[in-house]
């Protein structure tokens, strides 16, 4: 119960950062030109956005991915809650900011084909779709995070368990060789006592 209560205060926090980071329409680089696009910067690492992207879009939605431009690509696909129609979706994930203060910026072009993207002023309708998707994909980054901070904190109680498991093992081996050297000490001093007593009866005689 604990656990899961820290998991959801985890979610909560990350989930509310992620609000405050909202989806931006910029012009980025796509093959030697600017191209409309869309931006959103989160907290969240390179790691967690990619892997986000492979949970969520990859294997939920069985997308197949290839690279082009620099950027993980989706050509020629359906985008479940944006389009029926296929699409190029074009995904790039990078660290940017000063040393101090750097974020993660996610990139995501949409185009209806042959490099036509879309945006608010030729689109409206698709653009908004394609916001909302963007920030479900930053919403379910916190819980993926979560997930896999907890993954990698079971890896490692599984380890520990494992190792503990075997000290235990050794300490009960050690043990009986202990045990095993009480009874070979007490048995020679049993019979260290009774050289002593046969010499003392020799003594009286």
């Amino acid at each position: 119960m604990k656990r899961f209560t820290l998991i959801l205060s985890l979610v909560f926090c990350f989930v509310a950062f992620s609000f405050a980071q909202s989806v931006q329409e910029e012009q980025v680089a796509f093959e030697k030109t600017q191209v409309p696009g869309f931006v959103v910067r989160t907290n969240h690492s390179v790691a967690d956005i990619t892997g986000a992207v492979e949970q969520k879009w990859e294997k939920g939605w069985g997308l197949k991915a290839s690279k082009a431009s620099g950027y993980k690509a989706f050509l020629s696909q359906k985008m479940p809650t944006i389009s029926d129609q296929n699409l190029d979706v074009y995904v790039g994930v990078k660290e940017t900011g000063k040393k101090n203060a750097k974020v993660t910026e996610l990139t995501v072009l949409v185009s209806t084909g042959n490099n036509n993207f879309v945006s608010s002023y030729n689109n409206a309708d698709m653009a908004a779709r394609i916001k909302d998707a963007i920030t479900e994909l930053v919403e379910y980054t916190a819980v993926y995070s979560v997930e896999q901070a907890v993954t990698v904190n079971n890896n490692s109680i599984n380890k520990l368990n494992t190792e503990t498991q075997k000290l235990e093992s050794e300490k009960q081996k050690l043990q009986k060789q202990i045990n095993d050297l009480d009874k070979k000490i007490n048995d020679k001093k049993v019979e260290i006592e009774k050289l002593q007593n046969d010499n003392a009866k020799l003594k009286q005689k």
